[in-house]
């Protein structure tokens, strides 16, 4: 069905379909080109080369192709008619002149039909996000297809910024999911503005000085009983994140089993089994707390820990809660901390004790442990400390 126009070409050549009706052939570019040597005669398909994104996409190009014969083909056979050349060729001709804001539209309301490439559905946090990005998008403008350009990313970055006060990392999402919009575009077949590929379309990215909550500020903070019965309930569900390292998203599955929870993570879909510290049968053994939102746990965490007297001067950011924009610089631990500095001070903690780092990977989905390093928060002095007891431990048992 797939054909290279110069099979023997030494560079790359356009790849056209040809389809056979009742000895008749259509010959359709498909738009896409490849180098001979990534092609497979006998398949009549590029080869399978893993890691290679270039012809993984011209791989996607293609099965859209087939999946549109393939679907003309099958339509004709139930309603009894007979496929033709001219039925065929109508499924490929130009597309009507739409927007993209209408693309996305469409594109989202058959967004369940999308697969990962492992099989599997996307994420509802995903979709959800892909909502709100065409929310934004239809707020901002009407966007033709040729209009995705340079001039658009900057104009569209700054509404964001000064019409809603998004924050930068938040911005890069919404442009990472309109470059995902685009990709879908183009493989349909619509006239899509390269510029909206390059690398000056970038994803905007903040990086963020986090904290940790160290094993005597989460003590004091589970001791530390002065507080309502809403800070309390805030208060106990950070003893829960500190201890067992799961993400805000999670803690509606939250449901202990013995002495042990196991859970199917909602951002990776893995299953991880955690162990139930002390501290966390402790908050639980009259029934788990009142769920609170992200929000909300954001918001009274921070007063629940000045009252507690979590204030030891470090370094770090916060978002202003005024301006909404990322503060960097030297103050009162307390103002730092949200649902995250949870997650964080897990993995940190228990690195500290000595836990090896595979156990501690295996609960936070973290898959090198080289990202795992540059996530906890460990400083010089502490990694001496830890080599350190490890050298006692080794040289007791001599």
């Amino acid at each position: 069905m797939f054909y290279l126009k110069e099979p023997k070409s030494n560079k790359d050549t356009p790849i056209y379909l040809i389809y056979r009706i009742n000895g008749k052939s259509l010959k359709l570019g498909t738009g896409e080109k490849i180098h001979p040597n990534d092609w497979d005669f006998e398949g009549q398909y590029p080869k399978r080369k893993k890691g290679d994104h270039n012809v993984s996409a011209i791989k996607a190009v293609l099965q859209r192709i087939q999946d549109k014969v393939n679907t003309y083909v099958n339509s004709c056979k139930m309603s009894g008619e007979e496929p033709s050349m001219d039925g065929l060729r109508e499924q490929f001709r130009s597309k009507k002149v739409i927007s993209f804001n209408d693309y996305v539209e469409k594109l989202l309301e058959d967004i369940h039909k999308i697969r990962l490439r492992n099989g599997d559905p996307l994420k509802k946090r995903t979709i959800q996000s892909y909502n709100t990005t065409k929310g934004y998008l239809d707020q901002f403008a009407k966007v033709k297809f040729d209009g995705l350009d340079l001039s658009f990313h900057r104009s569209f970055i700054e509404y964001l910024e000064q019409e809603h006060g998004l924050a930068t990392n938040t911005i890069g999402g919404y442009i990472k999911n309109l470059k995902k919009f685009a990709a879908y575009a183009k493989q349909d077949g619509y006239p899509v503005n390269e510029q909206v590929f390059s690398i000056d379309f970038f994803v905007p990215v903040e990086k963020s000085e986090s904290i940790f909550l160290n094993e005597k500020e989460i003590d004091i903070l589970f001791k530390f009983d002065d507080l309502t019965d809403r800070e309390r309930k805030v208060r106990d569900w950070a003893i829960i994140g500190l201890w067992t390292g799961l993400r805000v998203s999670d803690w509606d599955k939250f449901k202990p089993k013995g002495e042990l929870i196991e859970i199917e993570t909602e951002k990776t879909g893995r299953r991880v089994v955690i162990p139930l510290h002390p501290q966390v049968k402790e908050v639980i053994k009259n029934g788990l707390p009142e769920r609170c939102s992200d929000v909300e746990f954001n918001r009274v965490i921070k007063k629940v820990c000045e009252k507690a007297g979590i204030k030891e001067k470090v370094y770090g950011s916060r978002r202003d809660p005024e301006t909404n924009r990322l503060e960097k610089g030297v103050m009162e631990k307390w103002k730092m901390v949200s649902s995250h500095t949870c997650r964080r001070s897990f993995a940190t903690n228990n690195y500290l004790m000595g836990i090896d780092t595979l156990t501690i990977m295996n609960i936070t989905g973290h898959t090198t442990e080289k990202n795992f390093l540059k996530y906890i928060k460990v400083t010089p002095k502490q990694h001496a400390k830890r080599l350190l007891e490890k050298w006692n431990e080794y040289y007791q048992t001599l």
